[in-house]
């Protein structure tokens, strides 16, 4: 699993997380998540290759939001770490060892598959 280490960020600061970000104006959730692995890993992910495995909603700091967390069995490129501000650390981790301090998040979206 490909996963980046948050850091100078509003939320799980020290804790990894998948890829993601925030959903644009105009913009579907698969094409966020295809354009959001881009934007901090530069690999390249098709829409077709993503499966939803789960959607919530929350409200954090007050505000709302839409959760979406999908999968993808492929992809083309090499994962760098393009956001250093970011993450201070980024890497591929077999799921039978996932880094300690990985985000709950991570784990409760990984049951749901």
């Amino acid at each position: 699993m490909l996963l980046v280490e948050r850091q100078n960020t509003w939320y799980e600061n020290g804790m990894y997380l998948a890829p993601g970000g925030i959903v644009d104006e105009n913009e579907t959730p698969v094409t966020a998540a295809v354009r959001e692995v881009f934007e901090e890993t530069g690999l390249v992910v098709s829409k077709d290759s993503l499966s939803l495995i789960h959607h919530y909603q929350n409200e954090l700091n007050g505000r709302s939001f839409d959760n979406y967390y999908f999968i993808s069995r492929t992809c083309s490129g090499e994962a760098v770490n393009k956001e250093p501000a970011r993450h201070s650390a980024i890497g591929w981790f077999p799921l039978s060892n996932l880094p300690k301090n990985t985000s709950e998040i991570v784990y409760d979206v990984l049951n749901k598959l």
